[in-house]
């Protein structure tokens, strides 16, 4: 049995899924990756932001109370601080200011009267370490910051919230605090800018990230499938040379057996040959003669056909070759019988040379039936193409004569078999069993008053591909 080779096209979809799922999979990991740099990055930023007024306003303060306690000593420390702060909140943009001691007890306040101007005891603590705190509200109620501020209505605004430890000048214990409340609208816009900024950013680098990995795995995935591509013709190549030797040690064994045949009969025909004569003097012994020339024809053409074999030549026949000749060895007989003859080639491919010449005599031999069978003035078609459902070359012989009763088509291929007067049923017997030597088959597809159709079917190469199939063009098997 020869071997098949079948690729199927799921392998190339799980190799494609597979590239695909993996793309996805590193690409859902850089994109997470880069959004929480992208968090940690916009966290630090804004830290430092908001961080920085209370950097920049510490010093500045603590130079004021500096002052204050430096003069006037008759005055408690707590009043002359209060004194020098609530005098300087003036600052840009200031909303209020409240002022505490030592202990957090709010001392005094700006704008007076203010609604929260207590210290909750978190920051109390925190300040202890005498670090400023920062805070940054994009959604603060004004009306917080005093009882009476917009009739008592609430709106909302970004507000900055400094809070700054304060000490006297060569003490290390603390002197008191001071709370800032700043309109933030400025530091909210230029937050938001920034946001856009990174968004924009992150968004560019995740873009070439994705096009880098899916570049490289597109790469990948060529380099897989050109590496598939090559297995598969290795396989295919494989393939093909165990048919071969299949196929050779089958040869080799028929050949063997069919050589001590032929040789034995190409005597005793040639002896038949001779005891028969002339036909012209002995018209009852026409058929006789006429018979007796197609079996030398047939044994020495056989007998090539072993000599070739014998002789290890390596070609390959194409679908003009062997309809060239069918054309050469059949025109003459069918000339005689006033035939027409016609055959077409559909078939684009190749086959080795053993397929090709057990073709070629498979289809000798059904085409002189066929010739044989077809009224003068009628005709006789050959049809070569690849065949629709395999990959095989399927060769159709379609005779004009009265067909055969269906009795004889069940034992048609049987030795002893015979549509015609005198036939011995051996032809088609024969052709029938080489074909399947090379695992093909002769079958008889249809039969009737206006005609019989014999189709051969014949595997082709191995490495014969679905290219070669749609350049040998699909069509119908002949009516």
């Amino acid at each position: 049995m020869v071997a098949q080779v079948s690729t199927s096209p799921w392998s190339g979809y799980r190799l494609t899924w597979l590239t695909v799922t993996l793309w996805l999979a590193i690409s859902g990991m850089l994109v997470l990756g880069m959004l929480h740099m992208r968090h940690a990055v916009r966290e630090e930023v804004r830290v430092r932001m908001i961080g920085h007024t209370a950097a920049v306003l510490q010093p500045l303060v603590q130079d004021q109370v500096d002052l204050a306690l430096a003069v006037n000593p008759e005055l408690p420390r707590n009043t002359r601080m209060v004194s020098a702060l609530v005098a300087h909140a003036r600052q840009q943009g200031l909303l209020s200011m409240a002022v505490f001691d030592a202990d957090g007890l709010a001392l005094d306040s700006v704008p007076a009267g203010g609604a929260w101007v207590e210290l909750p005891m978190g920051d109390f603590l925190q300040l202890q370490t005498g670090s400023p705190i920062s805070r940054y509200d994009p959604l603060f109620e004004l009306a917080r910051l005093s009882q009476t501020a917009n009739g008592g209505l609430e709106r909302r605004s970004p507000v900055l919230e400094v809070v700054l430890p304060l000490r006297e000048k060569d003490r290390t214990e603390l002197a008191g605090f001071v709370r800032y409340q700043f309109d933030a609208r400025s530091l909210a816009s230029e937050l938001a800018e920034i946001d856009g900024q990174m968004r924009k950013q992150t968004l560019t680098v995740i873009g070439i990230g994705l096009l880098v990995v899916a570049g490289v795995f597109a790469a990948a995935y060529v380099g897989l499938r050109r590496t598939q591509a090559m297995i598969a013709r290795g396989t295919a190549n494989l393939a093909r040379a165990e048919s071969n030797l299949t196929l050779s040690a089958k040869a080799s064994a028929l050949g063997q057996i069919t050589s001590h045949l032929m040789h034995g009969l190409q005597d005793s025909v040639a002896g038949l040959q001779a005891a028969v004569g002339d036909s012209h003097h002995r018209p009852d012994w026409g058929a006789a003669q006429e018979y007796t020339k197609r079996v030398q024809s047939m044994v020495r053409e056989t007998v090539e056909l072993l000599n070739d074999r014998r002789s290890a030549l390596a070609y390959e026949l194409s679908g003009d070759d062997l309809a060239e000749i069918l054309r050469q060895r059949h025109a003459a007989g069918a000339e005689k019988r006033q035939v027409v003859l016609s055959v077409t080639n559909r078939f684009a491919g190749q086959l080795d040379n053993v397929r090709g010449n057990l073709a070629g005599l498979i289809l000798g031999n059904v085409v002189d039936n066929a010739i044989a069978a077809t009224p003068a003035g009628q005709s006789v078609q050959v049809f070569l193409q690849v065949a629709t459902t395999s990959n095989m070359l399927q060769a159709d012989v379609v005779d004009s004569g009265s067909g055969m009763p269906a009795a004889l088509c069940e034992h048609l291929f049987e030795p002893g078999c015979s549509g015609r007067p005198g036939g011995t049923g051996l032809g088609l017997a024969l052709s029938r069993l080489l074909a399947r030597q090379i695992d093909g088959d002769l079958t008889l597809i249809t039969t009737s008053a206006a005609g019989s159709h014999f189709r051969l079917t014949v595997p082709l190469s191995a490495q014969r591909t679905a290219i070669d199939m749609e350049k040998a063009g699909a069509s119908g098997s002949p009516k």
